[in-house]
């Protein structure tokens, strides 16, 4: 291997490095509160971990010192932006998939409030309650009934 093939896989190496191994998860979780006419609607959001996005950067500016005299620059740009561009796919569909359990969630507690069934109710409560999300449930319940979506 020859000192320029050397000269990329640094920057490549030390970024996966930085991403797979040092950085732990890839994204992270956000509750983003925005207000509505009704009140306020809390929707979660993934976006890409801020050590990993850090990492980035310093990693694209290191990229820029050393273009002058590294002839892969380019090559390890474009790597690098498709790094970035994996972790906005991986935070984007994390958060579809958050959006469509939330959904899924207030369909399935509009229908049980809708049937007045109290055995119905009081199971759930009890199931929550021994899994320990008694609360949360009790508040997205408490949301939805006074929050119904269309």
């Amino acid at each position: 291997m020859t000192s320029k093939h050397r000269l990329l896989l640094f920057p490549l190496s030390l970024a996966l490095t930085l991403i797979f191994a040092g950085c732990g998860s890839l994204v992270t979780k956000t509750e983003m509160v925005t207000q509505t006419s009704s009140g306020s609607e809390t929707n979660t959001v993934f976006l890409p971990a801020p050590k990993i996005a850090h990492a980035l950067e310093q990693l694209n500016a290191l990229n820029s010192l050393t273009a002058p005299v590294n002839p892969y620059s380019p090559i390890v740009a474009g790597m690098l932006t498709g790094v970035s561009g994996l972790l906005a796919w991986i935070a984007k569909r994390k958060t579809d998939e958050a959006s469509k359990a939330n959904a899924t969630a207030q369909t399935i507690i509009l229908g049980v409030e809708s049937a007045k069934d109290a055995r119905v109710k009081d199971s759930i409560k009890t199931v929550a309650r021994v899994r320990g999300n008694g609360q949360d449930v009790d508040s997205l319940v408490q949301y939805t009934v006074r929050n119904p979506q269309p």
